[in-house]
């Protein structure tokens, strides 16, 4: 945001304020964005509250999608195509320990996608940062996947699960999470408020990620010669390393950093090409 001092006709000197975006990562106006952090909140918290807003189960849905999608693909998965035998634990709770994250990841990508086109009334009225409306959208499927831990205690609990110290690395794997969907999320939105169709082609590229992460099967069923091209995908080394949080088993670090990496890479690459489209979505929008 520039201003600029304009001399009339009349002689009289006036400012004219110009609102433009910067461009590039390097410069960013990460203090811009500081002084609309109580703007922040506030989207964040309207998220949540209109998740469940006039339904009757509320937050109870938090926990009932992840559960009756381990009921079927237990069934299904699990033991019609025998991919429960190929595991060390019981499958219901293997499976939950791979659709909590991949949920969580999974409406992250969905909502941020389309945070401007749904929000676009309100950014015609007032400027803000644009970013923060992607940014926003953290909240309802945090909260979610907070509330689904309930759920997973329970399990653990059931199937006689220890707890391990191992489970301290949830935390960092959250935020793992929560910058690879959040990067993919940025990145989506402005493409979809320029052209609607990618707004129709995400869910399709999140399904391939879906068969493409150990959400259903684990990941020593893979062949060797594919298991460098399945780290790639952020989610595989974070869900493989939650699972292993839970089980107590070996953390394949190698894996996870992959992830880490990729996570950072999709979150720059999201706000530097938000940022090169930032222009254009005045004339959109």
């Amino acid at each position: 945001m520039t201003t600029a001092a304009v001399v009339s006709d009349a002689g009289y000197s006036t400012e004219k304020t110009v609102i433009k975006p910067r461009k590039g990562f390097a410069h960013l106006d990460f203090g811009e964005l500081w002084r609309f952090r109580d703007l922040l909140y506030l989207l964040t918290l309207r998220s949540i509250k209109i998740r469940y807003k006039q339904s009757v189960l509320g937050v109870a849905w938090a926990l009932i999608k992840p559960f009756v999608q381990m009921i079927v693909f237990s069934v299904f998965i699990g033991t019609l195509l025998g991919v429960g035998r190929r595991v060390d634990v019981p499958y219901p709770i293997f499976l939950y320990a791979g659709l909590l994250p991949w949920l969580f990841f999974q409406s992250t990508v969905t909502t941020s996608t389309h945070s401007l086109v749904q929000n676009a009334a309100m950014m015609r009225k007032v400027y803000f940062p644009r970013i923060l409306m992607p940014l926003a959208t953290i909240g309802a499927p945090l909260m979610d996947y907070l509330i689904g831990f309930t759920l997973l205690g329970g399990l653990m609990w059931y199937y006689g699960v220890a707890l391990t110290p191992q489970l301290l690395l949830v935390i960092p794997l959250i935020l793992t999470t929560v910058i690879a969907g959040i990067g993919i999320g940025i990145f989506c939105s402005a493409w979809t408020a320029i052209y609607r169709d990618v707004g129709f082609l995400v869910p399709y590229f999140v399904q391939l990620m879906f068969y493409a992460t150990p959400v259903m099967y684990p990941g020593s069923i893979v062949g060797p010669e594919y298991a460098d091209l399945l780290t790639l995908n952020p989610m595989y080394g974070t869900i493989s390393t939650f699972r292993a949080c839970i089980f107590g088993d070996p953390i394949d670090f190698h894996a996870w950093s992959m992830s880490v990496k990729f996570a950072l890479l999709f979150l720059i690459l999201g706000v530097v090409m938000f940022h090169r489209l930032e222009r254009r979505l005045a004339d959109v929008i």
